[in-house]
């Protein structure tokens, strides 16, 4: 899904790859630089939370994020993700490889949060 500013492109989010035997999927995204920090990326990260997990019927949603890309990671602290593991070498980042840490959200976190949200 598009990330639009303005009527301009500035970022996406989405589902790259599903297990549907498991109702597992992995969640991505990307924002151009000059939109960080305004909260777009949180804001479509929950919109595809609720997607994954109310129209698709998903069980867990993972995020991956390059350990020094601290940004990145604070997306899915803020969402209620939980830290899995880290994973060595698990992607190649311009020229060289990059690790990973994993951030796990189970269906059932999602009301938890959404409650905790909602009494502040």
């Amino acid at each position: 899904m598009g990330i639009w500013h303005r009527k301009e492109l500035v970022g996406v989010v989405c589902f790259p790859k599903f297990d549907w035997e498991e109702r597992t999927s992995g969640m991505g995204y990307w924002l151009d630089e000059a939109h960080h920090g305004e909260g777009m990326i949180t804001q479509a990260c929950k919109f595809l939370i609720d997607i994954g997990f109310q129209e698709l019927g998903l069980s867990t949603i993972t995020i991956g994020c390059a350990t020094d890309n601290y940004k990145s990671q604070g997306i899915p602290i803020r969402l209620g993700f939980v830290w899995q593991e880290t994973i060595p070498n698990k992607e190649w980042l311009y020229d060289h490889y990059v690790d990973h840490h994993s951030y796990l959200l189970r269906r059932s976190g999602v009301h938890a949060l959404y409650e905790q949200k909602s009494v502040g």
